[in-house]
């Protein structure tokens, strides 16, 4: 059993998050904080702590090593909504091919069901009541087919949306990607520079040769 007037220290990544948001907002002290979250005091000091020393750390880096940096989260940023876009691609996709399915079989079975019914033998001989009812049904077969085929476009739509979304997200991707990093940039100016330099160094007297 904890002792009266502590709290439990946080278990689980929520409460983590929570002292994240909270340390950036600037709005707490440690003990506001440890209140909010349901933690010690002295646990959240340490986490904050924790996070103000990786800030400092990263703040230490040279500005080429930032640069890096950057653009390997903008390679894996996208390389995440790129994976994103093709599992909606697949979900779209699995309805668009039900609603497809479904809209194309709708007409052979109505065709069926026609033929099967009463009404559609003795067409030339129907009673009001009996022609009215079969309007009604074919009424209610055009209905049903637009539907269909507004809700087959629709998500037709929306599939060839994500597959353009998903390609232009692969051509940033691709042009990132061909972009050479920062550093390896400044290297290479480098070993230029040094090679211009030694080009350029003036050689050295020859001794004079004694007569």
């Amino acid at each position: 059993m904890p002792k009266k007037g502590l709290k439990p220290e946080p278990v689980s990544q929520i409460s983590k998050d929570k002292l994240r948001d909270l340390f950036f907002k600037n709005e707490d002290t440690a003990s506001s904080a440890a209140e909010k979250v349901g933690c010690s005091r002295q646990y959240a000091a340490n986490y904050w702590h924790v996070i103000a020393t990786e800030i400092q750390q990263k703040d230490n880096l040279s500005w080429i090593e930032r640069a890096d940096d950057t653009r390997t989260q903008a390679i894996e940023g996208f390389n995440q909504k790129i994976e994103e876009a093709e599992k909606r691609i697949q979900d779209v996709k699995k309805v668009y091919d039900e609603v497809s399915q479904v809209h194309f079989e709708l007409k052979p079975r109505m065709i069926e069901k026609l033929n099967k019914s009463v009404l559609s033998q003795k067409i030339g001989q129907l009673e009001p009541e009996e022609f009215a009812q079969l309007v009604m049904f074919l009424k209610s077969y055009l209905k049903e087919y637009a539907e269909l085929g507004f809700l087959r476009e629709s998500w037709n739509k929306e599939l060839r949306n994500e597959r353009i979304y998903k390609t232009e997200l692969q051509m940033q991707f691709d042009d990132l990607k061909l972009t050479v990093p920062p550093s390896i940039v400044l290297d290479k100016l480098m070993e230029n520079a040094i090679a211009q330099k030694i080009m350029l160094k003036p050689a050295l007297p020859e001794p004079e040769k004694k007569t």
